[in-house]
């Protein structure tokens, strides 16, 4: 059985200094990331894991993850 969460992968970030939306999936023990898109940090919500609402493309990232 595999499970899969979506966290801000806060060890990544990129010259602009947003950090990637990741899904963390984990069979076996084994932690596979597949990464989606860069955002900035003050734009996740760490409760929800998504993107806040006070984004400009929030709806359709939220829809993704």
């Amino acid at each position: 059985m595999a499970s899969v969460k979506v966290l801000l992968y806060k060890s990544k970030k990129n010259a602009a200094g947003k950090h990637p939306i990741a899904l963390r999936i984990t069979k076996d023990r084994i932690p596979k990331y597949k990464f989606l898109e860069y955002i900035d940090p003050k734009d996740w919500n760490e409760k929800k894991t998504e993107v806040k609402q006070s984004h400009p493309v929030s709806f359709p990232q939220n829809r993704t993850v």
